[in-house]
């Protein structure tokens, strides 16, 4: 009866394992249905998730039209405020054409639908790669914030340096220019709905096996009862 009773505590130990083997299958929701639901929300989010990067970079481009006639007579410094515009409008024109056009949960929605969804097999490939344009959405949202946040400051530091402060203007621009220094870092603090989406699903997935944990088996013996079996999954 021992060696029974051990060995269903064993094969059940064992079947569960199989069952929580696969946590893309038993997360809830599956990558796949995660993006779909995103799809849906995408279009009103747009606007929102770039507005910290058009904030920081409206600034660095306003600044570098302003500081035109307040530059210091210096050669190496004359390309300040063009370099300020440049960067300022790129990265604006980028973030309005993003806001417009750029679904990237559509576009991996479509890709994904392609893909067979019959067996386990079948299943587990899609989920897996539904994952994996979550999380490059997610890489892709973070470097384009600190890339944003690098440029725009250090195109603002440059300005500030060229700018000649002799005059109540030259002071204006130059303390617009700090601001607009300060304002660059801000995208850093506001994360794209990529990056919360992938921590999200990350957690999600991590909770599957929070729960899963045995009570050791006791056995009866001669001695009395005893510890048999004790299993607990860490993720």
């Amino acid at each position: 009866m021992k060696l029974i009773a051990l060995l269903i505590v064993t094969f059940s130990v064992l079947g569960q394992a199989q069952e929580f083997s696969y946590p893309e299958l038993n997360v809830v929701p599956r990558a796949s249905d995660r993006i779909r639901m995103e799809v849906r929300s995408e279009e009103g989010q747009a606007w929102k998730s770039n507005l910290a990067l058009q904030l920081s970079s409206f600034l660095t481009l306003t600044t570098g039209i302003m500081a035109g006639s307040n530059l210091r007579d210096d050669d190496e410094k004359n390309y300040a405020p063009e370099v300020a515009m440049t960067v300022g409008a790129g990265w604006l024109v980028a973030s309005v054409w993003a806001s417009v056009k750029y679904r990237p949960y559509r576009n991996s929605f479509l890709k994904l639908r392609k893909k067979p969804y019959r067996s386990k097999r079948d299943k587990l490939t899609k989920e897996r790669l539904a994952e994996e344009e979550i999380n490059a959405l997610s890489s892709m949202g973070r470097k384009i914030r600190w890339a944003s946040a690098t440029t725009n400051f250090a195109a603002s530091l440059y300005l500030m340096d060229a700018i000649d402060d002799s005059t109540d203007e030259g002071k204006k621009v130059r303390g617009l220019a700090s601001i607009s220094a300060v304002a660059s870092l801000i995208p850093l603090f506001f994360p794209y709905r990529w990056e919360t989406v992938a921590s999200e699903q990350e957690k999600y997935k991590k909770k599957i096996y929070a729960p899963v944990s045995l009570s050791p088996a006791l056995l009866k013996t001669n001695k009395g009862l005893i510890n048999g079996l004790k299993v607990t999954w860490n993720f």
